[in-house]
């Protein structure tokens, strides 16, 4: 029996110095941290600052060396807290942090859209409309195949 839990998205170990700031906060206070790991589904990173889980922040990648492989990265996120845990190594009061993204692009136009927006097949509302109303039922369903990628 399997009991370690499986991810929905593979990490990337990649550390990298990021800012944060609070959703709420009407301020420009951002604070530095340090990203550990990454996914297209989220982040984990280590934080001076304490943070509650459900609270939405916006994070930007910072000094971000030029890799080919990395150009599905954006600079910016928007992500709620899933958790956040104190960290006690070295003596220095730090946090652990693990978000998830709550925004991605849409993968017809590239237009950014919030998770809970989205829908099964990664489109905005404006390409989601626009593949629903074709009207033959085999053409929307080879497209509807093709974005969830069951292509045979």
């Amino acid at each position: 029996m399997n009991l370690i839990p499986q991810r929905a998205f593979s990490r990337n170990n990649f550390s990298a110095p990021i800012l944060f700031i609070e959703a709420e906060n009407t301020g420009h206070e951002f604070h530095k941290a340090k990203m550990i790991n990454c996914s297209s589904g989220g982040m984990f990173f280590v934080s001076d600052k304490k943070l509650n889980p459900g609270e939405n922040i916006h994070i930007k990648l910072t000094d971000i060396p030029s890799d080919p492989y990395l150009s599905d990265f954006d600079d910016q996120y928007f992500a709620e807290v899933r958790w956040c845990q104190k960290n006690g190594k070295n003596g220095t009061a730090s946090y652990e942090v693990g978000v998830r993204f709550i925004q991605e692009s849409c993968r017809q136009c590239g237009e950014k859209i919030l998770n809970n927006y989205s829908n099964d097949w990664g489109l905005c509302q404006d390409c989601h409309n626009r593949i629903d109303s074709l009207s033959d039922d085999g053409i929307r369903h080879c497209i509807s195949n093709y974005l969830l990628g069951n292509i045979l």
